[in-house]
């Protein structure tokens, strides 16, 4: 209980998520004596989104050997089972690819956890050792489970924040234009502004406004911009 009560201190001084999840893979690796952890959220699209690593010294491998998570066996099982997974670099469980994977970046043992948040996976955790004689045992699995539960209760409210601060944000910003725009007295000062405002707002660079001329029904375009330069 006290490495719990610890953690939740340590990880509620903030609500950057980088930070958060470099805290608790710091946490991690202290609390469990690895040679490292990693901390891995997945996006809206169900992808993983890779954070920095701690480790007390480089891997091995080349700097994006953590871009093709999702195409580990061991990931995609712990994801789908939501269940967390002991692995060794010489298991052959899992195939080649995943014995392969944890070689070439110096690892001989490994703990994946996954991040649960009212009963939905939002990321993985990474545990691993590069010793051969070193291996997690159940006590530190156990432990690892319920730090995980504790960390992953703080990464989404991290997540939670930082979504409301973007919506903040852009509600703000549209709260400007929408001023801006009721401001305006001719037709001149709004083709200048429009663009002006979207590109800041939502970082249009290239519009067309098309108005239907009433005697006519002809579409005239009045406002036409290109790439942040207006057409004549």
């Amino acid at each position: 209980m006290g490495i719990l009560s610890e953690a939740g201190r340590v990880l509620a001084t903030s609500l950057d998520l980088n930070t958060v999840a470099e805290r608790a893979a710091d946490y991690f690796m202290r609390s469990l004596n690895t040679a490292g952890c990693a901390v891995s959220l997945l996006d809206d699209r169900g992808e993983l989104l890779t954070l920095p690593e701690v480790t007390r010294q480089p891997l091995a491998g080349t700097a994006d050997e953590r871009g093709d998570l999702l195409k580990l066996p061991a990931v995609r099982r712990v994801i789908a089972e939501r269940e967390g997974m002991l692995i060794r670099a010489v298991t052959t469980e899992l195939g080649s690819s995943q014995a392969s994977w944890m070689r070439r970046r110096g690892i001989t043992s490994m703990l994946m956890l996954p991040l649960l948040s009212h009963g939905e996976v939002i990321g993985l955790v990474e545990l691993w050792h590069r010793q051969t004689t070193r291996l997690f045992d159940d006590r530190e699995a156990r432990v690892a489970r319920a730090l995980a539960a504790t960390i992953a209760t703080a990464l989404e409210n991290a997540r939670l924040h930082k979504q409301t601060e973007g919506r903040l944000v852009e509600l703000a910003a549209l709260n400007e234009t929408s001023r801006a725009l009721t401001q305006v007295l001719s037709l001149d000062d709004l083709y200048d502004l429009l663009p002006r405002q979207l590109e800041r707002v939502l970082g249009v660079r290239s519009l067309t406004l098309a108005l239907r001329e009433p005697a006519t029904g002809q579409l005239a375009v009045p406002l036409d911009v290109r790439d942040g330069r207006r057409e004549p």
